[in-house]
């Protein structure tokens, strides 16, 4: 396995509200994509350590950041339609593809004066991860 740099990222594309994929790789700062489980309490009272077993995986929260744009088709239409609904999220980082169904959950637009204004949205995972 190749050591990838972020610049390595080929694609983020994200379904905007009628269901159609809208790359949002050019204006992407960062990406966090959890692959999480829950954990079952399976120690036995008296016992010195806790033990665990896994239990469900997804349910994490993926955090995009991203330049704001409001062009046609850009992050601000896209994202504005998405609280609420859900859609697939795809991330490709050279030859690997993660994708899942999400809800976004947040959508925050930042300003400060003389910066370029960025947004960030929350997704909450829905289902399984798939990777290809």
């Amino acid at each position: 396995m190749a050591r990838i740099h972020g610049k390595d990222l080929t694609a983020v594309s994200v379904d905007d509200s009628g269901g159609s994929a809208r790359a949002l790789v050019a204006e992407t700062l960062s990406v966090s994509f959890p692959q999480i489980t829950e954990t079952h309490d399976t120690h036995t009272m008296g016992d010195d350590w806790k033990e665990v077993t896994g239990g469900l995986k997804g349910g994490g929260d993926i955090s995009h950041e991203f330049f704001y744009n409001n062009t046609a088709n850009n992050t601000d239409h896209v994202y504005s339609g998405r609280v609420g609904v859900e859609g697939t999220f795809t991330l490709t980082e050279g030859t690997v593809t993660y994708a899942c169904e999400t809800v976004v959950t947040d959508y925050t637009i930042e300003a400060a004066v003389g910066d370029m204004v960025k947004g960030t949205a929350t997704h909450r995972q829905t289902g399984a991860i798939t990777r290809s």
